[in-house]
């Protein structure tokens, strides 16, 4: 008897230890959803990432933290508040983003009877520079031929949306995570592609080796060597306990892989980056979403009125603004598209914009075709010569 207790007791506490927080368990199974389905098999998989989930989640609350109270964006705003106009560089920058916005359409068609009068989302958007030569307006007067900067935001999105504060926190929250896991899914493609490439030049190689069909047969030789090494790397990298650790490692230093900076941007009413308090329209604090390339990505807590959001997109109807990108990386819906060149959540691919000039009649002007926001941000007599 006094062993079967034993047995008893011990089973239960092994039970008590195997136990997962309730509340983690979808965000570990969101790893395996976005990451590999086949670590599952696993018989512990879920209580082997329990700590690192937590500590992410902890990290994230951390980060959504640090953003700025939300900011009202609508069509009214624009010419009152000098904080969205530098956001948007005209009016119809405001319809896109929100009436063609997919999740704004998704959110307020499964809200349609209980959506309330605000929607609160998170707003990413490409920042950029662009430096011109033009005329400033100092306290002394005009003065011509001054390098300036335009700040140029574009590539609005809208995505977390919520009904109140707390949920869009809990939104924030989770598609945080999720960004950190799509990266480790990013890491683990690159390595299974390089595993590809390596060993069909392997076999390449050896094929030529054998056909004495290379000029110097110690430097193929040695080549090939190189090769496997590289291949045994791989290999074992690539196992699929590694493969657990690797997912479990990078979770737990979040902070290492997902950052958000903070910048004081002054700028004027024409979006021109400012120096002094002159005809400045004000000091706004943005965040950056750190990467690993040179592309920056802002965000944003704002609200919209509901009522206003539905009217603009049933203006917009089934056109779309946003890209397959932010729909795979930012909300983890997979989508069709080469995902080869993509390096970083929560921003969309875009080549950057050009101010492009023209002659006409002697004179230099904006061309008439011209893309850039900056364009509609400063007036023609404001830019003589571009800077590239």
């Amino acid at each position: 008897m006094t062993g079967k207790k034993s047995s008893t007791v011990a089973s239960f506490w092994k039970q008590l230890w195997q136990r997962v927080d309730p509340d983690l368990v979808p965000t570990i199974e969101r790893v395996f959803d976005l990451v590999e389905p086949k670590l599952r098999l696993f018989s512990d998989y879920q209580k082997r990432l329990q700590e690192p989930v937590r500590s992410a989640l902890a990290y994230a609350g951390e980060l959504n933290n640090q953003l700025s109270t939300e900011a009202e964006i609508n069509l009214e705003e624009f010419t009152s508040d000098p904080f969205i106009h530098a956001l948007f560089a005209r009016p119809e920058n405001i319809k896109n983003a929100i009436g063609g916005s997919r999740d704004v359409q998704q959110y307020i068609k499964e809200q349609s009877s209980n959506s309330g009068e605000t929607i609160y989302a998170l707003m990413g958007m490409r920042y950029s520079e662009k430096n011109f030569i033009g005329n400033q307006t100092t306290h002394h007067g005009t003065v011509s031929d001054v390098l300036q900067t335009a700040a140029i935001f574009s590539d609005h999105t809208l995505t977390c949306l919520a009904a109140n504060p707390t949920t869009l926190a809990q939104n924030i929250c989770d598609h945080f995570v999720d960004s950190l896991f799509m990266q480790i899914k990013t890491d683990i493609t690159e390595r299974e592609a390089e595993r590809r490439e390596r060993e069909t030049a392997q076999q390449v190689l050896a094929s030529r080796i054998r056909s004495n069909k290379v000029e110097n047969m110690h430097n193929a030789e040695h080549e090939l060597l190189e090769i496997e090494l590289r291949l045994t790397d791989l290999n074992h990298l690539l196992n699929y306990e590694n493969r657990f650790e690797l997912i479990a490692k990078t979770i737990e230093s979040a902070a290492e892989h997902l950052k958000l900076t903070e910048h004081q941007i002054d700028i004027d009413a024409r979006g021109v980056l400012r120096d002094s308090n002159h005809r400045l329209a004000g000091h706004f604090a943005l965040h950056e979403l750190d990467a690993r390339d040179d592309r920056r990505w802002f965000i944003h807590k704002v609200s919209i009125n509901a009522e206003h959001a539905k009217a603009l997109t049933q203006e917009r109807g089934e056109k779309i603004g946003e890209s397959l990108f932010l729909r795979e990386f930012v909300l983890g819906i997979q989508a069709q598209a080469n995902s080869k060149n993509f390096t970083r959540p929560f921003m969309p691919a875009a080549p950057p914009n050009r101010l492009r000039f023209a002659i006409h009649g002697g004179q230099r002007t904006l061309d008439a075709d011209i893309t850039s926001e900056a364009a509609h941000t400063c007036s023609q007599s404001d830019f003589t010569l571009p800077i590239q």
